[in-house]
């Protein structure tokens, strides 16, 4: 084992990739989509995060940082599975016409239609958080978050 061990609580990496995913978003997506046609608030995000992300972390991993985004990229790629499959979504907007069109239906088909983005899922630990830089080790916990997930978001 290395000397160059970082200690993460798996809270805080939740929130972080939360708010830094929920960032990421374009406008269309966070705002129109999540705002209006699912009707997902952020607490509802952030528990899906945790759902995909989070739990691939548990108390006591001693992972390298190549591994930690690894399995955060992975949880992104299966949380927007099961996001753009799960949500329905009533959208209205601009054809690749230009023209204003109504939409009811998948995430995933509403994204196609108005050729949408989704979100960033590849994340370097020192974009989720500076003082993560340079580890060569990161040893998780289920210690709680010191900050709160407004406050990271606040970040962003």
């Amino acid at each position: 084992m290395s000397d160059k061990k970082n200690n993460i609580s798996i809270q805080e990496l939740v929130y972080r990739v939360s708010a830094a995913t929920r960032s990421s978003m374009t406008h269309e997506f966070a705002d129109f989509l999540i705002g209006y046609g699912w009707q997902v608030n952020e607490d509802v995000f952030v528990s899906d995060i945790e759902g995909y992300v989070g739990l691939l972390f548990t108390d006591g991993d001693i992972l390298d940082k190549e591994t930690v985004e690894q399995n955060i990229e992975q949880g992104l790629y299966d949380c927007e599975e099961f996001m753009l499959d799960f949500y329905q979504v009533n959208y209205e907007g601009e054809n690749e016409k230009g023209e204003e069109e109504e939409f009811n239906g998948s995430l995933r088909d509403c994204l196609r239609k108005f050729n949408m983005a989704s979100f960033k899922k590849q994340w370097k630990l020192e974009e989720l958080n500076e003082n993560w830089k340079g580890y060569e080790e990161y040893i998780f916990n289920d210690s709680e978050s010191e900050l709160t997930y407004d406050d990271i978001f606040n970040e962003y």
